[in-house]
């Protein structure tokens, strides 16, 4: 966990940072360069936004649907 002076969370500092998976302990990150082990904890002290991306789960070479509504209901789940 970060700790000192600075480790408090701060809306006008911080940046983006591509999270391609994650293990038991947290997400895994590449930030400056190179991949990052996250903890869950510090994703959520830190984190104030978060975006993804559903790459075509519904076209014929996927083979598999997205459920909109299995999503809906653990997006209304996340704190």
């Amino acid at each position: 966990m970060i700790s000192g002076p600075g480790s408090r969370p701060n809306p006008k500092n911080g940046h983006y940072v591509y999270v391609p998976g994650y293990t038991k302990s947290g997400p895994v990150c590449v930030t400056w360069g190179r991949k990052q082990q996250m903890t869950w904890a510090f994703l959520n002290k830190y984190s104030d936004e978060a975006y993804a991306i559903i790459d075509a789960v519904n076209s014929a070479k996927k083979k598999r649907n997205l459920d909109e509504k299995k999503l809906n209901v653990f997006l209304a789940n996340v704190k």
